[in-house]
């Protein structure tokens, strides 16, 4: 039996672009959105040095059940992975219905591992993914 891939159990969304139309990835669990913080970083250079402010991070891993039967979502993500383009992520905590609010940022795909597990049709697999900070915003769906 399939994991479900239904748009009540997902709390991830994924688009070809940042302004583009978020779809489904398949069944999500849980999810990481690690939000580094500003730390002071020492830049050198012949004749000396100075402390400026460090650069935001952000990135995570997102287990997913995948479903063969998605033609949107998941295809995003390889066609990204493969091609080394960026994508937009929403995470989406409590749904994403309207007036829900939503975590959202552009980012590249850095790994996209695939379980393959005997057990059912079922495949188990992940991404991680590294976000341009200067694009998170949080959104109001309409």
């Amino acid at each position: 039996m399939a994991a479900p891939n239904l748009s009540s159990l997902s709390r991830v969304r994924v688009a070809a672009t940042l302004a583009g139309t978020y779809a489904n990835v398949g069944y999500v669990r849980s999810a990481d959105l690690n939000r580094g913080s500003d730390g002071a970083t020492l830049l050198k250079w012949l004749g000396g040095d100075a402390l400026r402010p460090g650069d935001r991070t952000i990135g995570g891993t997102i287990p997913i059940w995948w479903d063969n039967a998605d033609t949107l979502g998941q295809t995003i993500l390889e066609a990204a992975w493969a091609a080394g383009t960026t994508v937009g992520i929403q995470i989406c905590p409590t749904g994403f219905g309207t007036t829900q609010k939503v975590f959202q940022f552009e980012a590249s795909v850095d790994e996209a591992p695939i379980s393959f597990d005997s057990e059912g049709d079922a495949v188990e697999g992940s991404f991680s993914f590294t976000g341009k900070p200067s694009t998170y915003t949080v959104v109001t769906l309409a």
